[in-house]
């Protein structure tokens, strides 16, 4: 397995895109990169972005609940017997070689979130399941999960928040299925863990204020590689 693929927008490729190319540029030199474009066609200022991937398959948006659809069935959009997909506002920072092997003879690789959601808790509650939540920002699939997605979507209908509905949804299809691996926290280390930056794969930077630090950090080092204009 070579393969790695994210989500974007138009107006996060500059916030959020480019770091996370060149950091797989950096970390997984050898590896295929693969886009999911959200949004129509863009323009010829985008291309040399876009030459960065090996595969971009372009869709016209339909609200939130795409985004946490279309990563389930990655391995079909792209044609590939097995990929890693990872969120667009997470810094890749270590090999991720070992994966595939960590996974085992499963079809479905995942990371535990460092926070449990109340409205989760709640259907965890209702089922008697044991109260962890995964996280779906770092995926690897050598399946097809989207139809036991789909399912899981439509029995948490209006039992969670919208806007994290999609996550309950991911948490709802591991329960009631088989054939996924739980990996170690440092493929999905949370942003203000600085502790266990050392030694992590991967670091989230999770919602709102992890995502305004990420587009900080990005902007800090732009300002150091880009030489100034003499005055």
């Amino acid at each position: 397995m070579k393969n790695i693929c994210t989500i974007l927008t138009d107006d996060w490729i500059d916030k959020h895109g480019v770091r996370w190319v060149r950091y797989v540029n950096d970390y997984l030199p050898d590896w295929k990169k693969y886009l999911f474009s959200i949004g129509g066609d863009l323009g010829p200022e985008y291309k040399p972005f876009l030459d960065e991937f090996d595969g971009i398959v372009t869709l016209a948006p339909q609200g939130r609940p795409q985004f946490n659809r279309i990563r389930m069935s990655a391995t079909k959009y792209f044609g590939v017997d097995d990929i890693i997909f990872c969120d667009a506002d997470a810094d890749i920072i270590g090999s991720l070689d070992e994966i595939a092997d960590l996974v085992g003879d499963n079809t479905l690789g995942l990371v535990d979130s460092p926070a449990l959601h109340k409205d989760w808790v709640a259907l965890c509650t209702e089922h008697e399941w044991e109260p962890w939540e995964a996280n779906n920002g770092l995926l690897y699939l050598s399946d097809d999960w989207g139809k036991r997605y789909d399912e899981a979507v439509k029995a948490v209908e209006g039992k969670a928040n919208p806007r994290i509905e999609g996550t309950a949804a991911f948490n709802y299809m591991l329960r009631e299925n088989e054939g996924y691996a739980r990996l170690p926290y440092e493929y999905g280390v949370i942003w203000w863990d600085s502790a266990s930056f050392v030694g992590a794969k991967v670091v989230q930077y999770c919602n709102d204020n992890g995502q305004a630090k990420r587009e900080m950090m990005e902007a800090e080092y732009r300002a150091s590689v880009v030489p100034k204009e003499d005055e």
